[in-house]
């Protein structure tokens, strides 16, 4: 397993990396043939249109509802890196900040991700 964060962060700072809730591919199974894509595209054909089907926790229950389901969501802060301020800065001084930046954000993720879940093995992929 690998995270992949992709080089065009490099084109500005700071850099705000956000990741959502982790997708499951088993909630949204629905092949040709089930149920319910007989059921949806039914409806398409007489309504025109598709109704999704979801399901979710509601605003005062948690069984029932169109709210998506609680996680965690963890956040990890790692020590500030030194830019000095440059009016017209050269390729090369972009590159050293955007290699420090990516050095320091390989060891934040190897002295954590064990914290939170993720894999020991895993590495994190910069492409």
């Amino acid at each position: 397993m690998r995270q992949r964060i992709h080089n065009w962060y490099a084109n500005y700072f700071p850099v705000k990396l956000h990741k959502t809730a982790e997708l499951s591919p088993d909630e949204a199974d629905n092949p040709k043939g089930s149920t319910i894509r007989m059921i949806q595209t039914t409806l398409k054909n007489v309504v025109g249109i598709s109704p999704p089907v979801f399901h979710g926790r509601g605003v005062f229950n948690y069984n029932f509802g169109l709210l998506p389901y609680r996680k965690p969501i963890n956040t990890v802060l790692g020590a500030p890196i030194k830019v000095i301020k440059t009016e017209n800065p050269t390729q090369e001084q972009i590159d050293d900040l955007h290699r420090q930046y990516v050095d320091k954000l390989q060891e934040l993720f190897d002295s954590n991700k064990t914290k939170y879940g993720v894999a020991p093995k895993t590495q994190l992929v910069l492409q």
